[in-house]
Order: structure tokens, then C-alpha cells, then sequence
């Protein structure tokens, strides 16, 4: 077979103009490929690694243990009288046992009684419970407490997919697509590997296309919380040419 032929022609430029001429297109040439390369990386979606969930965020508030104490004195005859007192503990204490307190139902605090509990029959109960509170308040500390919020989620579903022999012989998408359930916050990425291969797509959504042979893929949802879901993994095999026969030429 003849090979096709090219005639060339040789210019040889010695001026020191040709020569600044050629500089300053490689100059311009470097330019625009570097500006290309940046606004390609501006475009591109910051690849981070897979940290999983972490939401639970320390808060501090002011509470107090409040003791609600009831007593009634119920005399022979019809009527009886009732008297309820309030006291406060920090968070984390305990209340006075309601022996301890008898002497505190009096006339003073409870009025119209004939007298107090020490000389009275009374029958006392409490409850307590921990409740909010202003500084300064009777029994008012700064507590930390902890709030733990839902994660991220992540979904997969493997679109176009038609199995034979357990390989999609069509060409497959893999759809991800990432939830945030904490009001506020939204997800930023999707992220994750192919075949060890990084990706990623911004927004809550993703479509990778498969590749043939073998597909390994991790994926996650990367949030604005500033954590992740956690790690989904997927994998699949595709084979969209089908068999090969090789019949030899002395068949």
C-alpha cells in the first residue's frame, strides 16, 4: 500500500521581530490555558473526604430543680384546708423530704389555717420537676445540655439497568439523590468513588453513567451542617457490546 504524501515547506525566520512575534503568542497560548484550567476549577465541586454524621451540638440554658410541696389538714367536720409551697434546688439536686418541711406550713404561709403542721394533722406530698429559669432566680444554674439531630440521608437507584445473567446490558445511570431533614440546612454534594475514581455533583442530585465490566461505587451526601450522611456503596457489572466469536480463517 502507498502511504499518502505531504509535500513540506521549510521558512526559516532570523529577524529579532519574528522572534518577539513567537514569544508573545506562547505567552498568550500559556494565558488562556491557565485561565481556562482556573475557571474549570472554580466550576468543579470541592472533593472532601466521607466524615459521616456528627450532630450532636452542645447548647448551655439556665435551669433549676423546682420541689412543689401540697399539704391539706382535713379537721372533723365538713371543709378541709389546703397550702401549697414552692422550693428550688440546682439541677441535679434533690428536694427536702416532705418530714423536713412540716414546720413551713404555718399560718404565715398558709392563710386562714388554725395553725401549722408541727401541731396539726397534715398529710403532705411533692412533686418535682426541672424547669427554666432567669439568672438570679432561687436555685438558678447554667446547665450544658446536648442536642442530637437527624443525619443526612442518601438514596440510590440504579436507572436502565436491563439484567441478563446478572449484567445490565443497557447503559445504566447510577441516581443518587441526598435529604436533609434539619430545617436550614440543605445539601451541598453529592460525592463519593468509582472504581476508586472521585466524583462529584453539586446540588442534592446525581447521575453517574456505569462503566463496562465491573462497577464499584461508594457515594455520600455532603451537608451544609458541615457533615455527612453515610456511606452508601453500590456495585454492578454492565456489558452493552454482548459476546465476541473469533472463527479462525481455517475453518
Amino acid at each position: 500500500m502507498r502511504l499518502p504524501f505531504r509535500r513540506a515547506s521549510c521558512v526559516t525566520r532570523n529577524s529579532a521581530s519574528s522572534r518577539g512575534s513567537y514569544l508573545s503568542f506562547t505567552q498568550r497560548s500559556l494565558f488562556v490555558a491557565g485561565l481556562l484550567i482556573g475557571l474549570l476549577a472554580l466550576a468543579a465541586p470541592v472533593l472532601a473526604d466521607h466524615i459521616g454524621p456528627h450532630r450532636t451540638v452542645p447548647s448551655f440554658v439556665w435551669k433549676r430543680l423546682a420541689c412543689h410541696y401540697q399539704a391539706v389538714h382535713d379537721p372533723p367536720g365538713p371543709g378541709f384546708f389546703g397550702c401549697t409551697l414552692d422550693l428550688y434546688e440546682p439541677p441535679g439536686g434533690l428536694c427536702a423530704s416532705t418530714g423536713s418541711v412540716v414546720g413551713l406550713f404555718n399560718p404565715a404561709v398558709c392563710s386562714g389555717w388554725p395553725g401549722s403542721c408541727d401541731s396539726l394533722p397534715c398529710d403532705i406530698s411533692l412533686s418535682d420537676s426541672v424547669q427554666g429559669c432567669s439568672p438570679g432566680d432561687a436555685g438558678c444554674e447554667l446547665v450544658e445540655e446536648t442536642t442530637t439531630y437527624p443525619p443526612a440521608t442518601i438514596a440510590a437507584h440504579l436507572q436502565n439497568c436491563t439484567l441478563s445473567d446478572g449484567w445490565c446490558i443497557t447503559p445504566p445511570t447510577l441516581h443518587l439523590a441526598g435529604a436533609e431533614p434539619v430545617s436550614g440546612e440543605t445539601i451541598l454534594t453529592i460525592e463519593g468513588t468509582r472504581n476508586g475514581v472521585h466524583f462529584a455533583c453539586s446540588g442534592a442530585v446525581c447521575d453517574v453513567p456505569l462503566l463496562e465490566g465491573d462497577n464499584a461505587f461508594t457515594f455520600w451526601a455532603r451537608s451544609s451542617f458541615g457533615d455527612t450522611s453515610e456511606m452508601g456503596t453500590l456495585s454492578a457489572q454492565v456489558d452493552t457490546l454482548g459476546p465476541s466469536v473469533s472463527i479462525p480463517d481455517s475453518w
